[in-house]
């Protein structure tokens, strides 16, 4: 069992303009472990040695969502690194996490469909790495439209 030290003393200061941090404590902080936060707040695997100020190496990475997507199986004709996806939309969200995102694209695009007959239409919300979004059991609304290719 570990003993809560009540006199540790931890001061961490965000740089805006930088996206870095610096942290001051009066104990030893190790960013050592895997899965540390020290990753997160940008620091390198390192202990931080007490009573000194150590500014984050890299900017910090809190805001796990950078971009939106949403992915539609049937769409077909889209790329992305050079690579076939199915990803119609792609936006960054405008609002902190918790809140209400509201989308609509600025210019509406229309994809070849890759089937005949629709039976089913798959769409995900996924983030710039391709992950499913949890969305915590909140209602998310996508309205598609489809039309006949003009030709």
């Amino acid at each position: 069992m570990s003993k809560i030290d009540n006199n540790a003393l931890i001061e961490i200061i965000p740089n805006i303009n930088t996206s870095h941090l610096s942290i001051t404590s009066n104990r030893r902080i190790s960013f050592n472990h895997e899965n540390s936060i020290g990753s997160l707040f940008g620091f390198e695997k390192l202990g931080l040695e007490p009573n000194k100020t150590y500014i984050s190496k890299h900017t910090v990475k809190i805001l796990k969502v950078n971009s939106i997507g949403v992915d539609c199986n049937i769409a077909t004709g889209i790329y992305l690194n050079g690579e076939p996806v199915h990803i119609i939309h792609q936006f960054f969200p405008t609002v902190p996490s918790g809140y209400k995102i509201v989308e609509s694209p600025q210019n509406i695009l229309y994809y070849p469909v890759s089937v005949k007959t629709i039976n089913n239409i798959i769409v995900k919300i996924i983030d710039q790495r391709g992950r499913i979004i949890d969305f915590q059991e909140e209602e998310v609304t996508v309205t598609l439209h489809i039309r006949k290719a003009i030709l």
